[in-house]
């Protein structure tokens, strides 16, 4: 269960777009899942996890769009319902985790880095879209410049937790000095 595949994928970015939806649902937009569209290449092949926009549709018009949110995360919380004790007890977090989940990952930095450098580029209306990483675990510190860089020159405008405590202690929990990684 602890892993990012195609599966927790989907789950993933399926729970982070019902929680967009919840939000932005009472101002009339939408929150869509795999959203394309072509002029702001988000293709077929490589859809955004989730948009925000004034359209409900998968194909979008890149004026609907409001907000691009690609989503960086793991299942990485375990836990275990003891029934004699009716308890829910944590049984793994991500620093058990059998390797490096979400935002921890280098690939999942580079695919998030590399994807939303190629909208920026793509044409005149997609350097007008907030692009911001969801994740639910924090950055390694050898992205913590990187992430502020990235926001400064307007690229991504955040990486976001929406594990605002991951561990007891919030030791793991980080602000770059930009503020481009916060809780959410």
């Amino acid at each position: 269960m602890q892993s990012r595949n195609s599966l927790i994928g989907e789950f993933t970015e399926k729970w982070a777009t019902d929680i967009l939806d919840s939000i932005v649902k009472p101002n009339g937009l939408y929150a869509v899942k795999g959203a394309i569209c072509e002029e702001i290449a988000l293709l077929k092949n490589s859809p955004a996890d989730v948009v925000i926009s004034t359209s409900k549709d998968i194909v979008q018009r890149a004026s609907d769009i409001k907000a691009i949110f690609e989503v960086k995360m793991s299942v990485v919380w375990n836990w275990e319902y003891k029934k004699n004790i009716k308890e829910i007890i944590c049984i793994g977090n991500y620093k058990t985790h059998k390797g490096n989940p979400g935002l921890l990952r280098s690939d999942s930095m580079l695919k998030a880095i590399g994807k939303s450098i190629n909208i920026r580029v793509s044409s005149f209306f997609s350097s007008k879209i907030p692009i911001i990483i969801l994740g639910n675990t924090p950055i390694t510190d050898s992205y913590i410049m990187k992430v502020d860089h990235l926001k400064r020159t307007g690229i991504i405008q955040g990486f976001w937790s929406l594990n605002p405590k991951p561990l007891e202690d919030n030791s793991d929990l980080k602000f770059t000095p930009g503020e481009s990684n916060r809780d959410s």
